[in-house]
């Protein structure tokens, strides 16, 4: 009777609009992130499924990688400068995946097909660019939800095939410190459907994983048809952290380095270095969520950093 209940209550609910009409709409600052560059072209990789997935390369060099994946609603476009940059600084290659369900060639925008497939499709990525290009070192990074992800995989079976990781402003989880009420109004959460869900999913029932249950306020004037607007159950999920989010953070090497911006509307900067207690964490003055992917101070401090973690005496 329990869980016919909740069936009940998620198909109530499914019915439902997941936007709020009164979410605060300011959002994130946008301006300074919007790049006219020539961007390289999307290369393809088949994922474990057989879906083709998408990533852009910065660099030809026998050199290690920088893998770094963008956050929520977007797609790789909006790292370009940052990739091109650190790629120009430290001659070290740089991809930047667009995620399953995101990006302008998505097949499944804000879905997955179950809880887990992200970090399933950046081994299958780490495997491609080993056998296309021969094997290197691995460094992951990713900015906000993209840097929740790559916690994620440090927490994962699989974090053994990275070296370093890189955190640019990371979400790491609702009950961290670290994080401000939706985000500072660029997302909504549909605690109704979630709570439901998270119980089911808990008694094995993963049947309506598929219902949206967080919506993005990106401004109007910055969509292009390319953005993702709301995100499934278990593309939310699969995105963050585990729950347990410290158990993840435990699982991060030595070789891990957090930056955030000091006036970051997303997330409370002062709180990181309580959050990340064994790691560095650096704040970037005066700097934005947004715009610290284009920050040249914050360019400048990450490639010499790379540029230590991959040398190859280490």
């Amino acid at each position: 009777m329990f869980v016919l209940k909740l069936v009940l209550l998620i198909i109530f609910t499914s019915c439902m609009s997941s936007h709020d009409h009164n979410l605060q709409r300011t959002g994130l600052d946008f301006s300074k992130v919007q790049s006219q560059d020539q961007l390289p072209e999307l290369i393809n990789y088949p994922a474990r499924d057989g879906h083709l997935l998408y990533y852009r390369k910065y660099g030809h060099t026998n050199k290690a990688f920088v893998i770094l994946l963008h956050g929520s609603a977007y797609h790789s476009r909006y790292l370009s400068i940052l990739a091109k940059s650190i790629h120009d600084k430290t001659s070290l290659d740089v991809i930047t995946p667009d995620i399953r369900g995101h990006g302008p060639k998505t097949t499944s925008r804000g879905d997955v097909s179950y809880i887990g497939q992200l970090e399933d499709d950046l081994v299958d990525l780490i495997k491609h660019l080993q056998h296309k290009h021969g094997k290197r070192k691995i460094v992951l990074g990713g900015h906000s939800s993209g840097g929740g992800l790559a916690l994620r995989f440090a927490g994962s079976q699989y974090k053994k095939m990275v070296s370093a990781y890189v955190l640019i402003s990371p979400y790491v989880s609702h009950k961290s410190p670290t994080s401000k009420e939706n985000s500072g109004g660029w997302s909504q959460v549909n605690l109704l459907k979630i709570i439901p869900l998270t119980t089911l999913n808990h008694l094995n029932v993963s049947f309506f994983n598929d219902t949206h249950v967080i919506s993005f306020n990106m401004p109007r004037e910055v969509q292009d048809g390319s953005e993702t607007l709301s995100y499934s159950y278990r593309m939310m999920t699969s995105f963050n952290p585990r729950d347990n989010y410290q158990d993840d953070i435990d699982s991060l090497p030595k070789e891990t380095i957090i930056y955030v911006g000091e006036k970051d509307e997303a997330f409370n900067s002062e709180q990181f270095q309580n959050v990340f207690m064994k790691n560095k964490v650096e704040i970037i003055p005066k700097t934005k969520h947004l715009d610290i992917v284009k920050s040249p101070f914050l360019i400048d401090k990450l490639s010499k950093w790379l540029v230590s973690m991959t040398m190859e005496s280490r």
